[in-house]
């Protein structure tokens, strides 16, 4: 399409003509619609306008809703990685946790470019308002601070470490000065045979 400065009604027809001799699924509505410009008449122009309006919503609102209740989603496999990594001897969890990151980055990306798709807009001002939206803007809020969640309790290895529990360090000293609990080879051996 010309750029902005340079649209005229012949650009914009030319631009119709192009989607209705396509095999986009709404290229009927289009063919219909220019057809009644051709005619100059109005009182059925204004159906097939509506018609391509309402349908260009339902597409949207289609496309949302396969996206909402990306947080749910979202939760529910960082309880799953929680668990799988709970008993883990691994000293890192960094990269799973750069990796999960990531996938909130990309959702996030991808609900928040179908809030400001220009399409979006034009259906809006037209009358035609996707009506999954505010869903939508939710979701987004809710994995905005799912992520700020996450990354405040993930146990990366640049966080600080807990604090000494003096308690516990005092009773193992005790217990150490009383020659209380396992010797280190005992204990290496029993692991290793279980």
């Amino acid at each position: 399409m010309p750029a902005a400065a340079q649209i005229t009604l012949d650009s914009v027809r030319t631009e119709f003509e192009k989607l209705a001799a396509s095999d986009w699924e709404p290229a009927p509505l289009i063919q219909a619609y220019l057809t009644a410009l051709d005619c100059e008449d109005g009182g059925l122009a204004r159906p097939q306008a509506n018609a391509i309006g309402a349908y260009l919503r339902d597409r949207m609102d289609s496309q949302i809703q396969k996206r909402l209740g990306s947080a749910k989603i979202m939760k529910e496999v960082w309880q799953q990685i929680v668990t799988a990594i709970a008993d883990s001897p691994r000293p890192s969890f960094d990269e799973v946790g750069k990796h999960f990151f990531s996938m909130f980055d990309q959702r996030i990306a991808v609900l928040t470019g179908h809030l400001e798709d220009p399409v979006h807009s034009l259906l809006e001002a037209a009358g035609y308002p996707a009506r999954n939206i505010e869903k939508l803007r939710v979701d987004v809020q809710e994995l905005k601070e799912l992520k700020q969640s996450f990354l405040a309790n993930w146990p990366w290895t640049s966080r600080p470490l807990p604090p000494v529990n003096r308690d516990m360090v005092a009773r193992a000293r005790a217990a150490l000065a009383l020659r209380e609990g396992e010797k280190f080879d005992d204990m290496l051996r029993r692991v290793s045979a279980s």
